[in-house]
Parts: structure tokens; sequence; C-alpha cells
């Protein structure tokens, strides 16, 4: 077989299940939303909140656990089982370390919310579901830290198994606690939190327990020394820059969401959730191919073969852009058609339908930087995305996006502003791979 073609198979056995088990965590928080959005208008605003200020905080332990991808990978590729499962129990350890400053963060909702002009009803409801949402944080950076060592195994069948359970679950649990059935008592928004936090608590445990062939290899003996703070700096070091990364950009998300609302009232932001609703189910193909691209790129490194190396990197960027390409053409040609699966409101449709073309070329640059950073943190390069992400999300994208509304562009000025942040980040993380490449030499580790 022609050696690309092989390296888009590789990279595709990796990115199809792990892009189903990102779907399958958004369809959680979708299923929560639905289902307490019909029990209450004022819930749903609530838990739309409680969810955003939840998941802002969660992103930033779950990009500093995404450390596990090179060096997990990097090990594997040396063929040092030892390495491998060094840092995969240490991954484990960084998990319950992490979890306790951001549980702290988790309970400062309510004042946070309020803080930045949110109504006094929705805060208080969000602050509900927070606070109670708490005990989820352990679980899921659990989750994530098993999840991430056994994708850079190679490893995808027992994540998509758990992640279809726990939906399962999860959406059991929201019929019978959200509206009370049997002799549970209708509880709500607060119903929804705790079979989130029951569904997280089965992510964990189940994950563990249904990939027991690789889980007990890689954590049993428990070594606990791997709790040591010495032990964590090479994962801290790689780790942090990524999870300050993944907290810039949906921060920039979120206040842009929260800025329109405030300043285009119900109407522009139906419209903009519609958008990032269509952007984000397509992304999360995106963030399959880039998982695979950091993998694929980290093996290769410890492997020491330069060329398998190079194409392991290319051929995940061009399956990106190639892929976010034809969601693309899509949004730019039927707007209205994918506007009216969210509403059959007139205004709303109209106004979805403004943005979802523009959505489309943010779609183009949003998958080529997501998976270029992906490749560049195989290659332990993590730092230098983390400062770019700054600059292109918050001093041109955010900036720019506020002056082209201001100028009349209104809610799609918003969008293209972040479009143009988003290409900055594209071309510097495509420029910085080539760059690396050209100048790559192996180390004697094998990095």
């Amino acid at each position: 077989m022609n050696p690309w073609l092989q390296e888009i198979r590789e990279n595709l056995r990796l990115a199809i299940p792990i892009a189903a088990v990102q779907s399958g965590q958004f369809l959680m928080g979708f299923v929560d939303a639905i289902l307490v959005g019909r029990h209450s208008v004022a819930e749903f605003a609530g838990i739309s909140l409680g969810t955003l200020w939840f998941w802002l905080l969660a992103v930033m332990g779950q990009g500093t656990l995404a450390a596990l991808d090179p060096l997990v990978s990097q090990a594997r590729g040396r063929g040092d089982d030892n390495a491998a499962r060094r840092h995969s129990q240490e991954g484990l350890a960084l998990a319950i370390w992490i979890a306790l400053p951001i549980a702290f963060l988790g309970a400062l909702c309510e004042p946070v919310l309020l803080a930045l002009g949110q109504p006094e009803r929705s805060a208080s409801l969000a602050a509900d579901y927070t606070l109670l949402s708490l005990p989820g944080f352990p679980a899921i950076f659990l989750y994530f830290a098993l999840r991430q060592a056994l994708q850079a195994y190679g490893v995808t069948k027992p994540i998509l198994i758990t992640v279809v359970a726990a939906n399962l679950l999860n959406g059991a649990l929201d019929a019978v606690l959200i509206y009370g059935l049997g002799p549970f008592p209708e509880m709500g928004i607060e119903g929804a939190a705790i079979a989130s936090v029951a569904s997280r608590i089965a992510l964990a445990v189940g994950l563990f327990w249904i990939g027991k062939e690789h889980t007990r290899r890689l954590y049993l003996p428990f070594d606990r020394s791997a709790f040591r703070m010495e032990r964590l700096r090479p994962l801290l070091r790689l780790g942090v820059p990524v999870g300050i990364q993944y907290s810039l950009e949906v921060s920039v998300f979120s206040a842009t969401t929260l800025v329109i609302g405030a300043l285009h009232g119900e109407l522009g932001l139906s419209g903009h959730k519609a958008a990032i609703d269509l952007a984000t189910l397509s992304f999360m193909g995106v963030i399959g191919i880039s998982v695979a691209g950091a993998v694929r790129t980290g093996f290769e490194i410890g492997a020491q073969n330069e060329e398998r190396l190079r194409r392991a990197a290319w051929t995940a960027v061009v399956m990106g852009g190639v892929y976010m390409g034809l969601f693309g053409i899509l949004f730019v040609t039927v707007p209205a058609t994918l506007a009216t699966l969210f509403t059959d409101h007139t205004e709303t449709v109209a106004m979805a339908a403004s943005l979802i073309p523009i959505a489309g070329a943010f779609q183009v640059v949003d998958g080529i930087q997501a998976v270029a950073v992906g490749v560049l943190r195989g290659m332990s390069d993590t730092r230098a995305p983390m400062v770019v992400n700054l600059i292109g999300f918050w001093v041109i994208g955010f900036p720019l996006g506020a002056w082209l509304d201001h100028s009349g562009l209104g809610v799609a000025g918003r969008w293209w502003g972040l479009t143009v942040g988003l290409a900055v980040v594209a071309l510097f993380a495509v420029l910085r791979i080539r760059r690396k490449l050209r100048h790559f030499r192996f180390d004697s580790d094998g990095t």
C-alpha cells in the first residue's frame, strides 16, 4: 500500500472512534439541556450558564492531562513500556491533584456570573447546578487521564463502549430525577446535576473496568511515588500550557456568547447559538484527527523514524483541512436549511442563516489550527501554541470582532473577528510544524 494511504488509514483508525467519543461527551450535556429546558425555561438559562462555567474549568484539567499524548506515545515508539506505565500512573495522580483547586474555582460560579452581568435568577440556578456538580471534577479528570493513556496506546474500543453506556445512564437518570418518577421527587436542574455526577463517576470506573485488559497492566500495582511533585513536573511542564490554551479558546467563545446575548438580545443569541452548535458538532471529527495526529507524531518520534514522522504530521493537517472544508461547503450552500433544524421562527432562521456561511470559513481555519496544534503537542511543543492562541484569540480575534460589531456588522462582525484570529493561529501552527520538521534531530532518548 502507498505509504501516504497507509498513514491516512492509521489516522482514521484512531480518529473515528475518538470523534465518536467526543460526540458522545457532547451529547450528554446536550440531553441535560434539552430535558431541563422542557422542565423550565428559567432552569434552561441556569443550566446553560452552569455547564458553561463547569466546562470552562474542566478543559483546563483536560488540557493539562493531554500531555499524556506525547509522553506515552513517545515511550511506546521507543518500546519503553516501563516509561509508558510510569507516565500513565503519573497522569492518574495529577488528575487527583488538579481536581481540588479546580473544584474550589467551581464554587465561585455565582459571584463570577453576577460580576459578568448575568441575571440574578439565572446565576443562582447556575450556582445550584455547579455546586452539586463539584464531585464530578475528580471523576471526569480520572476519566480523562485513563482515556489519554489508552488513546496513546491506540486502544479506543473500551472508551467508546464506556461513553455509550454513560450516555444511557445519564439519559435514564435525567428522566427520573428531573421530572420525578416512582419514589424519586421532581428535582429539575438539581436532578440533572446529580445525574451528571453519577455519569462522570461511571465514565471513570467503567473505563477502568471495561478496559481492564489494558488498565490493569498500566496501573496495577500502582506506584504511590507517582504523587510526588518531582515526578509530575515533566507532565506539568507540557500540560499546563495546553490547559491554558484550551481555556483561552473556550473562554473566548464563552465571552463572545455572553456579549452577544447582552448586546443583541434573544434574536442575536439564538442565531449565534444555532451557528455555534453546528460548528461544535462538526468540530468533533477534527478533535479525533487532532488526537490521532498527536499520537501518531509522538509514536514516530519515539521510534526515531524521520520519514514517517513527516508523513504523520502533514497527513493529519491535510485531513483536518479537507474534513472541515467539506463542512464549510455545506454551510455555505444550504445555510437556511441548516438553520431550520433548530427553529421554525422566521427571524431566528434569517439571523442564523446569515451567520452559518461565515461559520463555513471559520470551520476551515479552525480545523487546520486544531490539528496542527495537536501535531505540535505530539512533538512536545506546547508553550508556543499557548502564546499564539492568546494573541490570536484575545489580542486579535475578540477585539477585532468587537470593532466590527460596533462598526455595523453586528453579530456577524463577532464571527469574522474570531475567524481572523483562528486564521492567525492556523498559519503560525503550520509554519512552526514546517520549521520543526526541517530542523528536527533525534536525541539519544528518541526526543
